[in-house]
C-alpha cells in the first residue's frame, strides 16, 4: 500500500504537507495552489488509499455514527424520506452510517453503550427508538454523556420531535374554517393507553384544543375494539345515524381510508358530504383523489438531527435544547366548505 511518505518523497515535501493537502487543509502549510494541486494529482497517480485506522488515531475520531434501534418490533420509526435524508446530511458532513440493532437487555446494561463507541468505530448516536423506551437505557445515555440525538422522542434535552399536538389543532382548524362543526377524530385503538406513541395522545390533544376554542363538542372514535374489521363497521353505524359528522380526522390514513369506505357504502360522496383530513409522512391517493394530510417534515428532521449530532459529538457535555418541528399540509381533495344552515 502506498504510504504518506513515499508520496512526500516523489513530491519533494515533508510528510505533514502531503497529509494537510490530503485532508483538505493545504491552507494551513505554506504552499500554492498549484503545488497543492499537483500532490492530489500524484497521490492519485500513485493509487493512495488512506489509512482509516490511522486517521481515527490522529484525529480521535472515526467518521462515522450509529442509528440505534432496539429489536423489540414496532419500537422504531424509520420511513424511507428520514433515512434517505440522513444518508443525504452525512454525506454533506462526510461522515457514514452503521445500524445497531439491539435486544433491550443490551440497551440497559452499563458497559454496552461505551462499548459499541469503541469496538464498532463510531463517534455517536441517532436513537431511532420512539415508545416504550427503558428507563435504564434513557439515564445511561444521559450519565455516560454519550453523544445522541433522539428522533421523534419527547427527552428533556438532545431530541428532536414533531409538533403532533400543533398539527392535530391544524387538522381541526382547516375543517372549522370551512364551516364544519360536527368533526369526529378517530383512532384505531386507546387514545389514553400509555404504550402508544406520545402522537397518539398530542394529535387527539390538539384537536381537542381547536374544539373547545370554538366551543364545539368533541367527538371520539377510538378504543381498542375498533381495531381492522371493527373500524369499519363503526363508521358505517355512525354515517347511517341521524348525528353524522360532516367530517372526520384521523391518526393515520389506515382510519381515514375505513371512514371514506363506510361513508362511500353509505352512499355520501367524498368530500361532499364527508371531509377527510389525516397525518402521514407522504400524501396518500385513493381513486386519483389526494387525502388532505398534515405532513411529517422528514427532511427536516434529517438534517436538524445529523447537525445537531455533529454539535454533540465536537462536545459531549454540551444540552442542546429539544426541537419541536412543525407538520407541513397538504389540502389534497379531500376537504370542502359547508353552509351554516
Amino acid at each position: 500500500m502506498m504510504t504518506l511518505k513515499q508520496i512526500a518523497e516523489h513530491a519533494g515535501v515533508s510528510q505533514a504537507t502531503v497529509s494537510y493537502v490530503l485532508n483538505g487543509r493545504e491552507k494551513l502549510v505554506r504552499i500554492s495552489a498549484d503545488r497543492a494541486n499537483s500532490i492530489r494529482q500524484l497521490a492519485e497517480r500513485m493509487d493512495y488509499r488512506p489509512n482509516s485506522a490511522a486517521k481515527a488515531i490522529s484525529l480521535g475520531r472515526f467518521g462515522s455514527v450509529a442509528l440505534l434501534q432496539s429489536t423489540r418490533p414496532h419500537s422504531g420509526f424509520m420511513p424511507a424520506e428520514l433515512l434517505g435524508g440522513i444518508l443525504e446530511r452525512l454525506n454533506v458532513c462526510d461522515l457514514h452510517l452503521m445500524i445497531a440493532k439491539l435486544p433491550d437487555e443490551k440497551l440497559r446494561s452499563d458497559a454496552i453503550l461505551p462499548k459499541i463507541l469503541r469496538e464498532w468505530a463510531t463517534d455517536g448516536f441517532l436513537i431511532d427508538y420512539v415508545a416504550g423506551i427503558p428507563p435504564k437505557f434513557i439515564q445511561n445515555i444521559k450519565r455516560r454523556k454519550v453523544p445522541s440525538i433522539w428522533l421523534n422522542s419527547k427527552q428533556d434535552a438532545d431530541s428532536i420531535y414533531f409538533d403532533d399536538f400543533g398539527a392535530g389543532r391544524r387538522a381541526a382548524s382547516e375543517l372549522l374554517a370551512r364551516g364544519h362543526r360536527s368533526i369526529i377524530f378517530a383512532f384505531s385503538g386507546d387514545t389514553e393507553d400509555p404504550k402508544n406513541h406520545y402522537s397518539v395522545g398530542d394529535r387527539y390533544q390538539g384537536y381537542c384544543a381547536a374544539l373547545r376554542a370554538a366551543g364545539l363538542p368533541i367527538r371520539r372514535l377510538h378504543g381498542p375494539d375498533v381495531g381492522s374489521a371493527g373500524l369499519f363497521q363503526k363508521f358505517v353505524e355512525i354515517f347511517r345515524g341521524a348525528d353524522r359528522p360532516s367530517a372526520v380526522v384521523t391518526y393515520s390514513p389506515y382510519e381515514a381510508l375505513a371512514a371514506i369506505r363506510a361513508a362511500m357504502i353509505n352512499g355520501l360522496e367524498i368530500p361532499g358530504d364527508l371531509s377527510a383530513i389525516t397525518f402521514n409522512e407522504r400524501i396518500v391517493d385513493f381513486g386519483g383523489q389526494a387525502l388532505a394530510t398534515c405532513l411529517l417534515p422528514e427532511r427536516l428532521m434529517a438534517r436538524t438531527a445529523v447537525d445537531s449530532l455533529v454539535q454533540k459529538i465536537n462536545d459531549p457535555s454540551q444540552a442542546i435544547d429539544r426541537q419541536v418541528l412543525a407538520f407541513d399540509f397538504e389540502p389534497g381533495g379531500t376537504l370542502t366548505a359547508v353552509s351554516d344552515s
